[in-house]
């Protein structure tokens, strides 16, 4: 792995994890076991979170709904997240998707 794929993979975590934080939903070790559990399960590639015209929730749940096939609930269990909440962010990436 170049330098660069190293600062492009640290600067989109950390956007990641500021977002989540500034929210208020999640605490550190929360953060943490999330991403753990879903690097173990299902990996997420970089790319994934590179497109800037969705949110990093969007990216995350259009990802393992579209490749992974899971359902909202079984990502809602895996991001500590309500089964709407999911449901919303998969639709409003869907639709910024399309609009683009």
């Amino acid at each position: 792995m170049e330098n660069t794929d190293i600062d492009i993979l640290s600067k989109t975590l950390f956007t990641l994890v500021s977002s989540i934080k500034n929210k208020g939903a999640m605490t550190d070790e929360q953060i943490v076991a999330a991403v753990s559990l879903a690097c173990s399960t299902h990996m997420i590639p970089c790319e994934v979170l590179s497109d800037r015209k969705l949110g990093p929730l969007e990216s995350v749940v259009k990802h393992l709904k579209e490749k992974h096939g899971l359902s909202y609930h079984e990502i809602a269990v895996m991001l500590h997240r309500d089964d709407r909440t999911i449901w919303c962010s998969y639709k409003n990436a869907c639709r910024k998707v399309a609009s683009a």
